[in-house]
């Protein structure tokens, strides 16, 4: 029995370095994995990856040597690093509402979640001091539109604009304010002056003129329309007034248009008219040197003029105003009277509205 023990064990040691060694057929690559061919078979492939590379497994095949690439990345030394912004929010540690990323325990550490408070004492900013707490005021302010001084009318309401005498300070009676040898404006006291007021640009006061606002003028000198100078005691200054021939002669530059000549240049009107009609009753509205205005039939109207021309050759425009076209035929019956005939295209007389202006030398 114990001779059949030794033979067992004998077989058993054989059966086992047999198998061994079956599994051990084939070679492997040096600095290569060793990849199994599955239940029941022998030998092994190898499997040798690059530098910095790693074998990844698979379901259905043997595993294949993949180099890291994306968001991370890994060296020879088995070391990984994350790339340069691919750490998005959503791949952070959650957080509080209202709070923000900071660090706030002192000396070098890992972020924290920093409420408003504990970020306005690392900032060193104390509300009242260094910033101002929001509030209704605030609120006015900011929605101003318009642009000037800002003013204060009541609890949360304001306005901007120019600053009205009565928004001044307060200050001491008969004083003005002024920049008085200073860029910085300051008010100053005005003398009571039964003369002259006078301001000192040295000593930048306000002071009197003692001597009386008299003198001799020893010099006056003419020029223009102005003649008789230079006049150094006495003397007169004369202006010409333009006479109705230098009016219609109209090339005189040293005489003087008074009111009294003006018309007679001969660009000027020496007569007009505006005169409306309702129910062929005409009345004038406005005029100048117009004596007479009558009716003597439908849309036949006789002008009479105050001042008469010098002769009968005078220029006379009239424009009607009505319903339709209208033209209006003037005729100069003498130096003071034309006469004036409205009418429609069909050469008929009607009555209207109308204007005249009467040209020419009196």
């Amino acid at each position: 029995m114990r001779l059949l023990h030794k033979l067992l064990a004998v077989a058993s040691v054989a059966l086992f370095i047999v198998s061994a060694h079956a599994q051990n057929t084939g070679t492997v690559t040096n600095h290569a994995f060793a990849l199994g061919k599955g239940a029941g078979k022998t030998g092994y492939t190898s499997l040798l990856c690059g530098s910095a590379q790693l074998a990844v497994g698979q379901s259905a095949a043997d595993p294949i040597c993949q180099t890291l690439t994306g968001d991370v990345t890994i060296n020879v030394s088995g070391v990984t690093a994350i790339g340069a912004n691919k750490v998005t929010n959503s791949q952070l540690a959650t957080m509080a509402n209202s709070t923000f990323k900071c660090r706030n325990t002192a000396g070098t550490g890992n972020a924290e979640d920093c409420t408003s408070s504990q970020v306005r004492t690392l900032l060193s900013l104390v509300i009242g001091t260094n910033v101002e707490a929001w509030d209704n005021d605030l609120d006015c302010i900011a929605a101003l539109s318009s642009t000037g001084q800002i003013k204060r009318t009541g609890t949360g309401t304001c306005s901007a604009g120019a600053v009205a005498l009565a928004d001044l300070a307060t200050g001491t009676q008969d004083t003005v304010i002024g920049y008085f040898g200073s860029t910085t404006a300051s008010a100053t006291a005005i003398s009571n002056c039964t003369g002259a007021l006078t301001y000192s640009t040295s000593t930048h006061t306000f002071g009197c003129n003692a001597a009386a606002g008299t003198g001799t003028v020893t010099n006056v000198a003419t020029a223009g329309l102005a003649t008789g100078g230079p006049i150094t005691t006495t003397g007169t200054v004369t202006v010409t007034a333009a006479s109705k021939s230098d009016e219609q002669t109209g090339s005189s530059a040293v005489v003087a248009v008074t009111p009294s000549q003006q018309q007679q240049h001969d660009s000027a009107a020496k007569a007009w008219l505006y005169a409306t009609q309702s129910a062929g009753t005409y009345t004038l509205q406005a005029a100048y040197n117009i004596a007479g205005f009558s009716k003597t039939g439908t849309g036949a109207i006789t002008v009479t003029m105050t001042t008469a021309f010098a002769s009968t050759s005078y220029s006379v425009v009239c424009s009607p105003a009505g319903i339709g076209s209208l033209i209006t035929t003037t005729s100069v019956s003498s130096a003071s009277v034309f006469l004036l005939d409205i009418r429609n295209l069909s050469a008929t007389n009607i009555d209207a509205n109308v204007a005249c202006h009467v040209f020419g030398r009196q």
